[in-house]
């Protein structure tokens, strides 16, 4: 589920060019800092300096998905240390929900194990089974595992660590965790999607905090016809077009950037004409 770059063999003029770059880097760092061997020198204490950081010239994995929604998101970096983490908030009946079963099914298509805390709606209910019939491709229902009840967190995370992507939905049914600490910091590699319900001031209910520990920030923008609710990114750190946005009922990119662009098809073109819950 997550693209990797295999390094070339040292043949390769291109490679062997970058490598020299990245040396000369690294040279230049330990000059201006005083080792002027060149050389690497770890720190005995805490931290590293710049010298070791770049002295790893491997490439990060990025999370590799397909179609508008890939775009949406951006060159997601499967982190070696800690993990990403993406908020939704909204108000309520603004398809959050349903955004969250498209995503889970795009990184499904991609073989990524997912597991969705749905606590807002019981698997068993009609509501959750509608919006799988209308967004899972039934070849993704074995990648996808779904809890609705938490009640102690260290054996949630013993589940988690089986999966590469999990989504909450919503923050604040879980114990009293804290997302930086509990859920960032707490897993190396993952990919965590959660939903804040809004305040009727239109914050974030119990996670204005979240605003600073996510690495994408995503609201809805919700409009007079369920069929016009978008989603734009208040902040992402791994899309280079942030004008871009996302109709939940189209499933389709809405921005400049897309203007011309005629490979962001949704995976699915038949829609249930029911409003956004």
């Amino acid at each position: 589920f997550a693209e990797t770059e295999k390094t070339p063999t040292p043949v390769n003029t291109a490679v062997a060019t970058a490598t020299a770059t990245a040396r000369n880097g690294s040279q230049r760092l330990a000059t201006a800092t005083g080792n002027k061997s060149g050389k690497v020198v770890k720190r005995s204490g805490k931290g590293q300096s710049l010298t070791e950081a770049m002295s790893n010239t491997e490439k990060n994995e990025v999370f590799k998905i397909d179609g508008a929604i890939g775009k949406f998101l951006g060159q997601v970096e499967k982190k070696p240390v800690h993990s990403v983490v993406t908020t939704l908030d909204a108000e309520q009946g603004s398809g959050k929900t349903r955004f969250f079963f498209q995503i889970i099914n795009a990184l499904a298509s991609t073989g990524a194990k997912c597991l969705f805390y749905s606590l807002e709606e019981h698997p068993q209910s009609k509501l959750f089974k509608d919006k799988i019939e209308q967004y899972i491709d039934p070849a993704n229902y074995e990648r996808i595992t779904v809890i609705d009840e938490v009640e102690d967190w260290d054996d949630e995370k013993k589940v988690i660590e089986e999966h590469d992507m999990i989504f909450f939905d919503s923050f604040q049914k879980l114990p009293q965790i804290d997302l930086d600490n509990d859920i960032r910091k707490a897993f190396n590699g993952k990919w965590f999607f959660v939903i804040y319900q809004q305040t009727s001031g239109k914050s974030m209910r119990g996670g204005s905090k979240a605003a600073f520990d996510g690495d994408i920030i995503l609201k809805v923008e919700k409009g007079s016809d369920y069929r016009d609710n978008e989603v734009y990114a208040n902040k992402n750190r791994y899309n280079d077009a942030p004008e871009l946005r996302y109709n939940i009922f189209s499933q389709s990119l809405i921005g400049d950037a897309v203007e011309n662009d005629q490979n962001t098809k949704p995976a699915h073109t038949e829609f249930i004409a029911t409003p956004m819950l």
